[in-house]
Formats: structure tokens, C-alpha cells, sequence
């Protein structure tokens, strides 16, 4: 039996049951500007603010800090061609959230660097993750008047298998 190594993630569940988008697209031979576009009509389509894509080692993760219902959250994820289906799945069916890897085995200066920001406003968005944003990725957030005053964001730890053991 394999060994299993605990991995940690940010939700994308707020103080307030509402839910952030975190996009996990871990595709690594698209083009950036492919991923950018469906950004973009996804952003026109649900009427979304700004939009960061970072890529990882493994692919890429886009967060929009516009708050929803995880139901509607879900309707996003479907629309999105290029999101990780099991991401999606295990999000909403199981967790009632969506994860999003973090920690140590992600070396930020390396390997997670912000591309694109997909400028637009709209509703309000959680000031808890623009928070978590700026300080793990050292991205340079605003604070505008659409946040609101969530400070704490979930984080989340779970097992996972090594590579090669049917881990990734």
C-alpha cells in the first residue's frame, strides 16, 4: 500500500456560505492566450470582475473573487471547457467546496507567477482572498469599494498519494 502525504488547500467557501471561482486547469500544452479568451467569455457571459491566472507547475489556476452560491459556481465550471473535471466534480459533489492545492511543494518563485489579470467590476468579492492572494503569490490586489470585510480564508488539508501510486 502506498504512503500517503497530506497536502493543503485554500476553499473556496466564505464566511459568508457564499463561494468564490478557483479554476484548476491542468493542461499544460495550451497557450496562454486560448486559456485568456475563455476567461474572457466566461467574465462577459456571468458578468465577472477581474480575473488571475497563475501558472503552476502542472498547468494553470484562475481566481475570480466575485462571490456566488455554489450553485451557480458550478454552472461557471461547466460553461469553462478547460477546467479540471475532477476539480469540478469532487467540489460540488462531495467537498460542497472547491480546493485548490497550496504549500511547499509549490515553489512560488518558480513555478506559480500571475500572467493576466481580465480587468473588469462588479459584484462583491472576498476581501479574505485578495488577503490570501497577495500574501502567498505577491500579487498587488487593490482593495476597491466592491469588497467586503472577510479577513480568514478556509484552508483545507487531505491526503494524497505520491507520484506513480495513482497520485499525480
Amino acid at each position: 500500500m502506498a504512503k500517503l502525504f497530506m497536502k493543503s488547500g485554500v476553499c473556496s467557501l466564505c464566511n459568508d456560505g457564499q463561494h468564490i471561482l478557483m479554476f484548476d486547469i491542468d493542461i499544460n500544452h495550451l497557450y496562454e492566450g486560448k486559456i485568456v479568451a475563455k476567461l474572457r467569455t466566461l467574465q462577459k457571459k456571468f458578468n465577472l470582475s477581474n480575473i488571475y491566472l497563475f501558472q503552476t507547475r502542472n498547468g494553470w489556476h484562475a481566481w475570480c473573487l466575485d462571490k456566488f452560491d455554489l450553485d451557480e459556481v458550478y454552472k461557471m465550471y461547466l460553461t469553462f471547457p478547460f477546467s479540471d473535471a475532477a476539480h469540478r466534480v469532487i467540489g460540488y459533489y462531495y467537498r460542497k467546496h472547491y480546493v485548490l492545492r497550496t504549500g511547499s511543494d509549490i515553489k512560488l518563485d518558480q513555478t506559480l507567477k500571475q500572467h493576466y489579470t481580465v480587468e473588469q467590476e462588479g459584484r462583491t468579492k472576498s476581501n479574505a482572498h485578495r488577503i490570501f492572494l497577495n500574501y502567498m503569490y505577491n500579487t498587488h490586489i487593490d482593495r476597491d469599494l466592491y469588497f467586503d470585510n472577510s479577513k480568514n480564508v478556509l484552508l483545507e488539508y487531505y491526503p494524497q498519494k505520491p507520484k506513480g501510486h495513482g497520485g499525480e
